[in-house]
């Protein structure tokens, strides 16, 4: 575009929603169709693969795509991270609505998305994101540490205590 002024940022980029029932979710779920986007899980998944190449093929490699998703049957939420991540995805983030219908081992002392994300971090070769149910600057860093996950994302925290980072690093300095 000219007349426009280029803005430098360290980095640019975007995060595909395909959790909790939005259409990327529907499309590799639930979908019925017969043709090359339906069926087998490599149809379903084909709409969000060429969803990614896309964005990289129009912005770039350095173009970072984050994509959110997460599916209760723990095989076929390890099988999508290896398509997501295999699909050119830079960032694997882990959610699954409310509640995920699989036992949580009692020894794991988070929620079921966390447990969700330390699945995925073992078999994955780029960052993950957990999210869920983290409270506190300890927690946050504890799931890291742990190696559960290599970034957290906190909506609850921050929405109760808009300081909440704030307050925390603050307080460690």
């Amino acid at each position: 575009m000219t007349g426009r002024k280029s803005i430098r940022r360290p980095f640019d980029g975007v995060e595909l929603h395909a959790a909790h029932g939005f259409f990327l979710n529907e499309i590799i779920e639930k979908n019925n169709r017969d043709d090359e986007y339906g069926g087998c899980f490599d149809g379903r998944f084909r709409f969000i693969k060429d969803v990614i190449s896309g964005i990289k093929a129009v912005c770039g490699t350095k173009f970072i795509v984050s994509v959110r998703f997460g599916n209760a049957h723990l095989d076929e939420l390890k099988k999508e991270a290896v398509a997501i991540e295999n699909s050119g995805a830079d960032l694997l983030d882990v959610s699954y609505g409310c509640k995920a219908p699989f036992g949580l081992p009692k020894e794991f002392p988070y929620d079921n998305k966390i447990y969700m994300a330390s699945l995925v971090k073992e078999i994955s070769h780029v960052p993950v994101i957990a999210v869920g149910g983290i409270r506190s600057g300890e927690q946050a860093e504890q799931i890291i540490k742990c190696g559960y996950a290599d970034m957290v994302a906190v909506g609850t925290g921050h929405l109760c205590d808009p300081k909440w980072t704030k307050s925390y690093y603050v307080q460690k300095l």
